[in-house]
């Protein structure tokens, strides 16, 4: 059924601020879908049409969130392929998805009231912050919300975060490309991604605050963050000289260097990031013998 949605003028640049692997992907029913050979406009338009109808029984402002996470990931090139392959939960069409919907004209008008310049930025915040979520953790906010993606949607909805917030952050989520939101972060080593919307309107980029998030060691790498940390603890330490091999942990400096000159080959999506067979075992099996023969638990205590 043929309706008119309004797109509002939010072309230019946005800037969004405020985490393959384990996180597993989306049901095919909700996978976003990009008319690939339509204009971006209509695109939009198409996607925007399909969330309303496939969540229009949500809460309001989960249902808008959806809207708006859709224009973005359409019309700011967030829906990427890796070579062939979709980069992200999303599903390319040669046609309409719409067609079996009856939309009516005062539901198109919602879905229009619904799109808006702070609206859009909201839903790219959020879908930041679950990418950021899995840099750090390998997850991007299924069942329990933690870290950066809690943090932007308490902001967002209060602190009674319902199933119905916690579904909508992780479905947006993987509706977008990790590798295009981590180029943006200035991760290096990664993939190129080929954008499913050569004409996207809007350029995104990331706040300070946004990259910071990005900055810290990837997941997989926190026992060595762990023992260096502890490391330095017992070096600065009196006893110190009482520590029989304490020289040893002196490997761990060039270590820890050689991670931080290439997070993306020693995050445990390495594979995926990269596009090559990252194997970092060796590191991670000097880092275990060294905090094993010091007795440093996970956490940095030490055994007692």
């Amino acid at each position: 059924m043929a309706i008119t949605i309004t797109l509002p003028n939010i072309n230019g640049t946005l800037e969004a601020g405020l985490a393959v692997g384990t996180d597993p992907s989306l049901a095919e029913a909700v996978r976003l879908p990009v008319w690939e050979t339509a204009t971006t406009a209509n695109a939009t338009k198409d996607a925007a049409q399909w969330v309303y109808e496939k969540f229009k029984n949500t809460p309001e402002a989960v249902l808008r969130t959806y809207i708006n996470a859709a224009v973005i990931c359409v019309q700011g090139g967030l829906c990427r392929k890796v070579g062939t392959s979709n980069d992200g939960d999303w599903k390319g069409t040669t046609a309409s998805a719409c067609t079996e919907f009856n939309t009516t004209a005062e539901e198109a008008a919602r879905i229009s009231g619904y799109i808006s310049n702070d609206n859009v930025q909201k839903a790219l915040t959020l879908i930041v912050a679950t990418k950021a979520n899995w840099w750090l953790t390998n997850h991007t906010g299924q069942n329990e919300v933690v870290g950066y993606t809690k943090k932007v949607l308490t902001i967002q909805f209060g602190m009674q975060l319902t199933s119905d917030i916690v579904t909508m952050a992780h479905t947006i989520g993987h509706w977008a490309s990790t590798i295009n939101v981590l180029r943006m972060a200035n991760i290096r080593g990664i993939r190129n991604v080929l954008d499913a919307s050569p004409n996207a309107a809007i350029t995104i980029t990331l706040s300070e605050d946004a990259k910071m998030r990005f900055n810290s060691m990837p997941t997989a790498t926190h026992r060595l963050v762990v023992a260096y940390e502890s490391a330095k603890r017992l070096t600065r330490s009196p006893v110190v000289k009482l520590c029989p091999g304490a020289s040893d942990f002196a490997s761990i400096v060039p270590m820890r260097a050689g991670v931080l000159e290439s997070l993306s080959k020693h995050h445990i999506g390495a594979s995926y990031l990269t596009g090559t067979d990252c194997s970092n075992e060796s590191w991670r099996a000097r880092v275990a013998i060294q905090t094993s023969h010091w007795g440093i638990l996970p956490d940095g205590d030490r055994k007692s």
